[in-house]
């Protein structure tokens, strides 16, 4: 197996990740990560996933007039169908 390191790792820093040796030999052979569901963090931290409030506050200042460009543009779209 052949493994590449990107251009912001470098063979000199140590990655750690503890795992039991079955879940190891599995991602060896499987070649395949798992990745539990959203779901399951419902009760422990219901905010996984979400897109934290800083970064949602950069989005809408980068993006905030496209968004409303693209919300006038479906509205005139949306006076045109014939349904």
């Amino acid at each position: 197996m052949e493994v590449t390191i990107g251009e912001s790792a470098s063979l000199d820093e140590a990655l750690w990740r503890y795992m039991l040796l079955d879940k190891l030999i599995n991602l060896l052979e499987t070649q395949k990560l798992y990745f539990t569901a959203l779901e399951s963090y419902n009760e422990s931290d219901p905010f996984e996933g979400y897109m934290p409030d800083v970064a949602a506050k950069a989005y809408a200042e980068i993006f905030g007039s496209q968004v409303s460009e693209l919300k006038q543009a479906y509205e005139v779209l949306k006076q045109m169908d014939p349904n």
